[in-house]
């Protein structure tokens, strides 16, 4: 703590006594001052060391749920991607995949989309021997059904993905 003095114009001017009350007075105030002052400031850390507990145990709750949603996520992601995966890597291994089906696939197929009452199926030649030009689409007639008729003719690859 600093030590008052009161300044020696004025110690000269109210004698020593006075000087010295006045120097009491001052010292008292800043004693009480400073104490009045350190124990809001300690009020005030108290209160805020409070709501910041609160405010973190807040966000720890709101973390910890965060925590379990990006995992659910993250593991339905990485299901998802565990499926795709298996897809790509069987794919190559379809036994139709470029290469010629044979009449005994494709027969039940046919029998199928008839049995479905399907007005047609699309289908397209794989046999080394089949024209470009040539028929792409199989249409089944029902007895009783309209009968569809041919308004144009497009290449494979102009309607095939």
């Amino acid at each position: 703590m600093n030590q008052i003095v009161v300044p020696a114009p004025l110690h000269a001017r109210i004698g020593v006594d006075a000087s010295k009350g006045l120097e009491q007075m001052f010292g008292q105030y800043d004693q009480f001052a400073t104490g009045r002052f350190e124990r809001r400031l300690t009020e005030d850390m108290s209160a805020l060391r409070v709501e910041m507990h609160q405010g973190f145990a807040t966000l720890r709750q709101e973390m910890a749920g965060m925590r379990v949603e990006w995992l659910k996520w993250s593991f339905l992601f990485w299901i998802g991607h565990v499926g795709i995966t298996l897809g790509v890597v069987a794919y190559p291994n379809d036994p139709t995949h470029g290469s010629v089906v044979p009449w005994s696939q494709c027969q039940p197929i046919g029998i199928a989309a008839w049995d479905a009452g399907d007005p047609g199926i699309a289908c397209r030649s794989a046999a080394p021997s089949a024209p470009p030009d040539g028929e792409e689409l199989a249409w089944l007639e029902h007895p009783g059904a309209t009968p569809l008729h041919v308004q144009s003719v497009l290449a494979f690859d102009e309607w095939f993905w």
